[in-house]
């Protein structure tokens, strides 16, 4: 959302204030306008920061996640709605397999198969998404942990397939597999992987890569984990890699596609409508962060820094917004049950529709994978937080994406429920 010359705005008006949050800058101050201890209105700030002119603050919509369609499995993980397709989608299990789904979120034909590993950790099929010109190249990328295994190390890939599918048929097969970009981990640990894909605008992909629990990765640019990577995938049938236009981010001498570094676990991404990146970067624990990257060369501090960098150092950016790894004071405000504290966050959407009466539009859906609550951000202009909501409850929720057809937010969940999930407002 924010533009240079607004930041230049903001940093003029705000010069010497440790309260200026906006993406991109460094020094968070309080976040949130409180200090998420759930007093004042319950939005975990304290606050609405004037927006209702000193008028009681209204209350916070509420959604509720109701299953749709078909069973299909019970470890989804990601879904995908097809640009140009009336809202038909791609589903993806952990373990790895692919499902197409008609408008109806019925399985069409039988699913396919990605060979991944398959065995219970963060490894495995993790992300899917469709090319922006998928309509004319039936063209999905996929994210995942190669199978088998290296003895020591592993391997994650991105690699593009091209679908066919006749709905009325019942038939659905992918074909000519190429390998766009892999990310080779450095040890042998089975987690921070990563795996979040999305497409900044019609050509540039973003892709981001965990530091494989080798925390000194996430700052040296000589490596590839830790950060997020930008580039231009190949569209040409039958070459993998990446297009001849791919330019150069100019970040890192030895590795061109770098984009911002400094990240821990950063399992999901959304972006916004200027192409700005949210993302949750997943804590140690001490603190889980939603980062907005805005341009390329930005250091996130891990693992230097968890949260706020304290004392403040401008080399890196702190996070837009965040919780206590472990707080349980958005549990308090979650009516429903809290399997365990606060663990893993997710940076779930940012809405651009105009459905559920505008109360969600430009605003960005975060979550926490294990308690299960789901909150609401509003943004100024200069995309620093201005209230923070609860408004429902999922565990296991792993991203939420908009249906063209119909405008709703659908979503997954990896916690015991094996049907896509729609988000409606609560009356």
């Amino acid at each position: 959302m924010r533009q240079n010359w607004k930041c230049f705005i903001a940093c003029l008006l705000l010069v010497g204030s440790l309260a200026f949050a906006g993406c991109g800058s460094s020094g968070t101050g309080d976040q949130t306008g409180g200090d998420n201890s759930g007093n004042g209105d319950g939005s975990g700030g304290g606050t609405d920061n004037g927006n209702n002119g000193g008028g009681v603050t209204p209350a916070a919509p509420k959604v509720a996640f109701t299953p749709v369609g078909e069973g299909i499995a019970f470890d989804l993980i990601d879904l995908e709605f097809l640009p140009g397709a009336g809202g038909e989608s791609i589903a993806i299990g952990k373990g790895g397999s692919v499902y197409y789904l008609k408008s109806g979120f019925q399985v069409v034909g039988s699913p396919t198969t990605i060979d991944t590993i398959q065995d219970g950790t963060e490894r495995g099929l993790l992300n899917v998404v469709a090319d922006p010109l998928y309509a004319t190249n039936h063209y999905v990328y996929f994210y995942y942990t190669v199978n088998p295994a290296a003895p020591a190390n592993d391997v994650n890939r991105v690699e593009r397939r091209t679908v066919t599918v006749n709905v009325p048929g019942d038939t659905f097969s992918m074909s000519d597999p190429q390998t766009i970009i892999e990310f080779t981990k450095t040890g042998n640990a089975t987690n921070h992987n990563g795996g979040s894909l999305v497409f900044m605008d019609l050509n540039h992909m973003a892709a981001g890569v965990g530091e494989g629990a080798d925390a000194p990765q996430a700052q040296d640019l000589g490596s590839r984990l830790g950060k997020i990577h930008r580039f231009i995938p190949s569209r040409t049938v039958g070459v993998g890699g990446l297009d001849a236009g791919s330019e150069d981010n100019g970040v890192s001498p030895t590795e061109p596609t770098t984009y911002v570094r400094g990240l821990r676990n950063p399992f999901t991404i959304v972006v916004d409508d200027e192409g700005d990146l949210f993302l949750g970067d997943v804590g140690a624990s001490s603190f889980e962060e939603i980062d907005c990257v805005y341009q390329a060369g930005e250091n996130y501090g891990w693992p230097n820094c968890e949260g706020d960098c304290e004392p403040f150092n401008i080399a890196f950016q702190d996070p837009l917004h965040g919780y206590a790894h472990g707080d349980n004071t958005f549990n308090n405000q979650d009516p429903e049950a809290n399997p365990t504290g606060a663990e893993s966050i997710m940076a779930a959407a940012f809405y651009q529709g105009t459905q559920y009466g505008g109360v969600f539009t430009d605003k960005l859906i975060y979550n926490e994978f294990f308690a299960g609550w789901v909150r609401l951000l509003s943004l100024n202009v200069l995309d620093q937080v201005t209230k923070d909501e609860h408004i429902g409850h999922l565990t296991g929720l792993t991203g939420l994406h908009e249906n063209p057809a119909d405008g709703l937010l659908y979503g997954v969940s990896l916690f015991g429920d094996d049907h896509i999930q729609r988000m409606d407002l609560v009356p």
